[in-house]
């Protein structure tokens, strides 16, 4: 459920970065995802499993997991940026950005399962 927080990531890199402006609704919909998460992680951390003493594992799991939303934030912004000025078609985009990542780890997962 934390990983809403990607929204409200992008519509802030956007403002600062792409300079675009956001509309009331906008700010309401990033204000309600902001109380949204906020409360799941709360919950999260307030009410650990019983018999077990997670709380420190989930504090880092939702620190872990709000850093890799702020990558997926910076590559979607930065991506805006660099092919903004072109026309490329939607399939076409992902299915290659698929096939990179499937390269991608076809080659890295070997070794990596050797480790």
């Amino acid at each position: 459920m934390m990983r809403g927080i990607i929204v409200v990531i992008t519509c802030i890199f956007s403002v600062v970065f792409l300079k675009k402006k956001q509309y009331l609704h906008h700010w309401v919909g990033v204000v309600t995802i902001v109380f949204g998460v906020g409360w799941v992680g709360a919950v999260s951390l307030m009410n650990p499993t019983v018999g077990d003493d997670t709380t420190g594992s989930m504090a880092l799991g939702i620190i872990l997991l709000l850093c890799s939303q702020l990558f997926a934030g910076t590559q979607f912004i930065t991506e805006e940026i660099l092919l903004g000025g072109y026309y490329l078609d939607p399939f076409k985009v992902v299915g290659t950005e698929g096939m990179f990542g499937l390269m991608y780890y076809l080659c890295l997962l070997p070794f990596l399962q050797w480790i």
